[in-house]
């Protein structure tokens, strides 16, 4: 898009790198090349079971606390142990109070 004229109001108002990307010379401090990815093990290339038995995952906690919090109610405590089924049961109820209607599984 350089070569190209303003087209909206956001790339009028972009600023530019000019005033960082005007070397005249390649910097001499950066590695010429980059050491290979080590192999896959096993443990990287582990199937994860989908079948909600798993525990949940940081991400998925917050999701509980949030689901909890719309409700007024507390979260779970940190070192409550929940698996990814009992956590999708859970997250379903508190939307349901909160919507009162049931909420649709999502399907892949």
């Amino acid at each position: 898009m350089l070569c190209c004229a303003v087209s909206t109001g956001s790339d009028a108002w972009a600023g530019t790198f000019g005033h960082i990307l005007n070397r005249d010379t390649p910097r001499t401090d950066c590695p010429l090349s980059l050491p290979e990815p080590p192999a896959e093990t096993a443990q990287h290339m582990a199937y994860r079971p989908r079948d909600g038995s798993q525990p949940v995952s940081d991400f998925q906690r917050e999701l509980l606390a949030l689901a909890s919090g719309v409700n007024g109610e507390a979260p779970p405590a940190d070192d409550f142990e929940i698996s990814e089924s009992e956590a999708s049961f859970h997250i379903r109820a508190k939307m349901r109070q909160l919507l009162g209607r049931e909420i649709q599984p999502y399907q892949l």
